[in-house]
């Protein structure tokens, strides 16, 4: 599991996606979460769903990372985080579908993700760059099909704000 510095889980978050992982037989689940601010008011809300192929996941990535319960045996060498500022947990769930693993989305909101004006997920531009290098650098995909889904992954973007 994972949980970034500034966000939280609900009561009983882990018991509930374990839970749910055993009866449907996962390796990976991610939950609905909140969006908050500084001061703990919710702003937005994010719905997960299931990604079963790569093409779900593409052109827009609602996993939080503090939401996400994995079976640490889908982790290897090649299937880690990358080093970049922002999306490298995006470049992690590519790699994991990769392997045909499908992302099972709990629709519940069990954990909070902060939303700070001075954080690294907040810098646009920061955000744009590690966008295209998930697609051109990680995924291999051409100049022009990487400035197409990061389009794609920018209106999708601005779609839920």
């Amino acid at each position: 599991a994972f949980l970034d510095s500034d966000d939280f889980w609900k009561k009983n978050k882990i018991e509930k996606q374990l839970n749910f992982m055993k009866e449907k037989n996962f390796k990976i689940s991610h939950t609905s979460y909140e969006i908050i601010d500084h001061k703990n008011n919710v702003i937005g809300n994010r719905v997960a769903r299931s990604f079963k192929n790569i093409e779900d996941l593409l052109k827009s990535c609602d996993i939080g990372l503090s939401s996400v319960l994995l079976n640490k045996e889908i982790l290897s060498e090649e299937c880690i985080f990358p080093n970049l500022k922002t999306k490298e947990d995006f470049v992690l769930w590519l790699k994991i579908i990769k392997k045909n693993i499908i992302i099972a989305g709990i629709n519940e909101n069990l954990t909070s993700w902060r939303k700070l004006n001075n954080s690294l997920s907040s810098s646009t531009l920061q955000k744009l760059f590690d966008g295209f290098s998930v697609y051109h650098n990680y995924m291999k995909f051409s100049f022009i099909k990487s400035v197409y889904y990061l389009f794609c992954l920018s209106i999708n973007y601005l779609k839920k704000k």
